[in-house]
């Protein structure tokens, strides 16, 4: 080894030691991951969603959308508990509806949302109709289930490696499920120009509510009961408490039975569905 090789391995080798013994020192040192929310805040997401549902044991779907949407959200307001109310509506997009291309309608209202500062999806102060393109089970799952930033934050600090849990009730079609999510800190990575946290969460839920078909006299109603399981990754910014980057893949396990509501009694056999979702949003400016 010649001499300026040998002066280039030791500066090579000092410079290297403080950058390792601070990475490691990174991975030990708490962080508090939260949402910060600023009123008149505007962020756009790439979003693409794909949903399948099929009767179980069934190998073709009953349904299969797919979209790829630009949406936009904006914060209206901050609570004083530091809830944010976040107004999130579709610019532009793409679908496909069993074989079919559509073009997702934008002049739809926008929802409105309202998020905890842990990510939470606490309610639905205002929902639009469902797109003609989607079933009534993508309003099921606008309530609740993927009305979600992908994330459920602790209340206090964290390093990498920690685990938590948290329980709080999803509204689903106008009736609440307790749910209970397992989360991870996974370590810290760049996305973009952020240092964000990585965290990994697995939620799980029982399903339960009714839906009622028609009016009057001939009137149906559909008793579902089911599992839902998905499973999140996300980036939140550290110093900007915005979710940067979400990946959610899960599944539902549903049965329909209908029940005729003056007579009280089943007057169908019990029809198991299995929704399969897929999801992934990034951010774009």
């Amino acid at each position: 080894m010649t001499t300026r090789q040998t002066l280039w391995f030791v500066a090579t080798f000092a410079a290297a030691v403080p950058l390792c013994a601070r990475a490691a020192s990174n991975q030990l040192t708490p962080v508090t991951l939260q949402l910060h929310y600023t009123t008149g805040a505007i962020h756009r997401y790439q979003t693409a969603l794909t949903i399948t549902a099929k009767q179980h044991g069934s190998v073709k779907p009953i349904v299969s959308i797919s979209e790829a949407l630009l949406q936009q959200e904006t914060v209206t307001k901050v609570l004083q508990n530091g809830d944010g109310i976040i107004k999130v509506q579709t610019l532009s997009g793409q679908g496909i509806a069993d074989g079919k291309s559509f073009v997702p309608s934008t002049e739809r209202s926008a929802s409105l949302l309202q998020f905890s500062p842990q990510g939470e999806f606490v309610k639905a102060l205002k929902l639009p109709a469902a797109d003609n393109h989607v079933p009534a089970i993508g309003r099921l799952l606008g309530e609740g289930i993927l009305s979600s930033h992908g994330v459920f934050l602790p209340n206090h600090a964290v390093h990498v490696g920690s685990s938590w849990t948290r329980q709080f009730n999803m509204r689903v079609n106008g009736r609440e499920s307790k749910s209970v999510v397992f989360s991870r800190l996974v370590g810290f990575q760049r996305v973009g120009l952020y240092d964000t946290g990585h965290v990994h969460a697995v939620l799980s839920a029982p399903l339960a509510f009714n839906i009622t078909n028609g009016q009057g006299k001939g009137a149906r109603v559909q008793h579902v009961r089911g599992l839902v399981k998905i499973v999140y990754d996300a980036n939140v910014a550290l110093s900007r408490g915005i979710v940067v980057r979400m990946a959610a893949y899960g599944k539902l396990w549903m049965k329909f039975v209908q029940q005729h509501p003056s007579r009280n009694q089943k007057i169908s056999t019990p029809t198991a569905i299995v929704l399969t979702i897929q999801l992934g949003s990034d951010m774009v400016d």
